[in-house]
């Protein structure tokens, strides 16, 4: 277990009581932790957390070891895409559960652990193949070995803590019915004085009638997560950090955010309306942001390799080769 506080005295009586009640052994200052590898630099005041030997051992186990690399996660291949979009419609028959699906369930478990704790840059390419875990086709197989071509490639990428600015803020994005149904895939990212220390790649189950709406909800959701971790942050820091600001790449559905709004004139469940509350109240500003700079992007769909490079750098932190 890990205990952290800015308070040593604090520290000592909570492990003092800790070894009266159970039979513990201090291992001092961590430098790993569930195969993550934490390094400190206390003059710079940097905290970098990797999971390069993990990456390793899930490409040795599954036979990855000796696959040519890959830049991105994801290709950006129209005819890929639409062949991945129609397999979804086959999705809901009864299928044979196979030896195949249990390891291709395997893999997207092990990239599931990495994409949620220190490799944001894999989330919507590991929320797509999770889509497909009944009876994966080859299409899917091939998928999953780009993802882990690409994560020999970057395997020394993790997430770096520099704390260089101030405040909680929060990105968002909607890619409209992108999914079967015509659902919409949304995503987010959440940044602590300009940290990442949230975020997410979900397939919303609405159906939205316009792009304006789709944005709406996915910045609801958003904002919901935003104002949790505040809370959280308030009792953790003593510190009111509101408004908070989210950052939207959709005018409309900026606008939509203001009570004398008007962009949204069909009828939208009430709980996505809550981003609007916020608003209200000056918990939560919105601001809009250049789709070229909107962070969230790289959760929502397969980018070219330069953007995905750039996204990536200025959401861990740590620059890719």
């Amino acid at each position: 277990m890990l205990i952290a506080s800015n308070d040593n005295c604090k520290l000592d009586e909570i492990k003092t009581k800790l070894v009266l009640e159970f039979k513990m052994t201090d291992l001092g200052e961590p430098q790993s932790f569930l195969d993550m590898k934490i390094v400190r630099d206390r003059q710079n005041r940097v905290l970098t957390l990797t999971l390069e030997d993990y990456i390793i051992k899930l490409l040795k186990s599954f036979g990855y070891s000796e696959m040519h690399t890959q830049k991105t996660p994801m290709a950006k291949n129209r005819t890929e895409n639409q062949e991945r979009k129609a397999r979804e419609e086959f999705d809901d028959e009864p299928q044979v559960v196979s030896v195949e699906n249990h390891s291709y369930r395997a893999l997207i478990g092990s990239l599931l652990y990495l994409a949620s704790t220190v490799r944001p840059d894999i989330s919507y390419a590991v929320n797509v193949l999770s889509r497909h875990q009944i009876n994966p086709t080859e299409l899917e197989w091939t998928m999953a070995k780009r993802v882990c071509r690409y994560l020999k490639h970057t395997k020394h990428i993790g997430l770096r803590f520099t704390g260089k600015t101030a405040g909680l803020e929060g990105y968002l994005d909607a890619r409209y019915a992108d999914c079967k149904g015509s659902l919409t895939t949304s995503g987010y990212i959440i940044k602590l004085f300009g940290d990442p220390i949230a975020w997410k790649t979900r397939k919303v189950n609405l159906v939205s009638l316009s792009t304006c709406e789709s944005e709406y909800v996915a910045m609801s959701i958003a904002c919901q997560e935003l104002i949790g971790l505040h809370q959280s942050i308030k009792l953790l820091l003593d510190r009111d950090l509101t408004p908070l600001t989210l950052y939207c790449d959709n005018m409309a559905a900026e606008a939509s955010c203001l009570v004398c709004s008007n962009k949204l004139r069909h009828d939208i469940e009430i709980k996505y309306h809550y981003v609007r509350e916020c608003v209200v109240k000056n918990l939560v500003k919105v601001v809009w942001i250049r789709s070229r700079d909107q962070l969230a992007d790289i959760f929502t769909k397969p980018l070219p390799l330069e953007l995905h490079h750039r996204l990536t750098e200025l959401i861990v932190n740590i620059k890719l080769d």
